[in-house]
């Protein structure tokens, strides 16, 4: 992926200087320096440009993407405002333009820091629909305590009481990721989270973090052989109900990825390159799960039990998730290792 200069790239979308966004205007008054443009080269040779949406007609073709990627009804929809509100408060959405300058792909993150206070509102949520309170799996999603980065260190943390505490680590939420179904698998997933990757560091941060569906094989491989990702929680019916034609009625189970951007396994899975370390163990996802999802009946969601079963307690025994190799039919096995045993591959 190169860059290239932002006016090149301004012009070739068709976005006019005179429709940045306040957000983008104050940046550079402030003397924040230009946002860079990526160029993306599919694997059938079309050019893509890949930088930050920096207008409300780039966020709307978001949204509309959003709807076709994912089939949400309108109560479900990710509005345009949220998208502002995760570019301006410290996270990023950026987008991926053809050569006619439509929206091929999108991805959009947001500011966060772990443990996440505003947990407790899922935790409401779950015992109001169970009738009664009780904890909610999410608020496991994350450490209790983490190293906070450089520029929190010595912060006090009044909460505790103590001088030495340091403020939680800040990191980027991935919240989605989507390419147009005639881009998909062209490289064009990857390319935007590597450019979320690039602003991420460029910024000191040094994780990201995003839920996905054990169910989707695709999502699957992407995140763990393509990224490098470590998944180490699986959490039950996240979301809570959801009505989208992906999801197919089952709860909103989503496995937590973990993207440790700066590290030496990142940067050589990124580059293509891996070691065959033998699994502790593989759980399967079955090759018929796209055809049982499709018809909606119940062999999806004992597919779904099974696999929820299987990760849970690997996960409870201290084995982390780091591989997923693909089988035929839209299945694949889940690699599970020991923690650390791929630190440095």
């Amino acid at each position: 992926m190169s860059i290239v200069p932002v006016e090149q790239e301004l012009l070739g979308a068709g976005v006019r200087a005179r429709e940045t966004t306040l957000l983008h205007r104050a940046e550079v008054s402030n003397g924040w320096a230009p946002e860079p443009v990526r160029e993306h080269r599919s694997r059938d040779g079309r050019v893509f440009l890949i930088r930050r949406c920096a207008t409300a007609a780039e966020l709307d073709a978001c949204v509309a993407l959003q709807q076709e990627t994912w089939g949400y009804p309108d109560r479900e929809v990710v509005p345009r405002n949220i998208y502002v509100l995760a570019q301006s408060l410290g996270g990023h959405v950026f987008g991926a333009w053809d050569a006619a300058g439509t929206l091929a792909g999108f991805a959009m993150a947001m500011a966060a820091h772990a443990p996440q206070s505003d947990l407790a509102a899922g935790r409401w949520m779950r015992g109001a629909e169970q009738g009664r309170e009780q904890a909610d799996p999410a608020a496991d999603m994350l450490p209790g305590r983490m190293r906070g980065d450089s520029r929190n260190a010595g912060a006090v943390d009044e909460r505790a009481g103590s001088k030495d505490a340091v403020q939680p680590e800040c990191y980027l939420h991935s919240h989605m990721l989507a390419v147009r179904a005639a881009d998909r698998n062209t490289g064009l997933g990857v390319a935007l989270k590597l450019a979320q990757r690039e602003d991420a560091l460029r910024l000191g941060i040094r994780t990201m973090r995003w839920t996905f569906d054990p169910l989707v094989a695709k999502n699957a491989f992407l995140n763990l052989e393509r990224l490098g990702v470590t998944v180490r929680r699986y959490i039950a019916n996240f979301y809570g109900p959801l009505d989208s034609e992906q999801q197919g009625g089952l709860p909103s189970d989503r496995l937590l990825a973990e993207w440790s951007l700066a590290s030496e396994r990142v940067t050589q899975r990124i580059a293509g390159r891996s070691q065959a370390v033998t699994p502790v163990e593989e759980v399967e996802l079955p090759g018929e799960i796209v055809r049982w999802r499709a018809e909606g009946g119940r062999d999806a969601a004992e597919a779904q039990r099974a696999l929820r079963e299987r990760l849970e307690a690997a996960f409870a025994r201290g084995l982390v998730m780091e591989g997923f190799t693909p089988t035929p039919g839209g299945g694949g096995r889940y690699r599970l290792y020991a923690e650390g045993a791929l630190h440095n591959i």
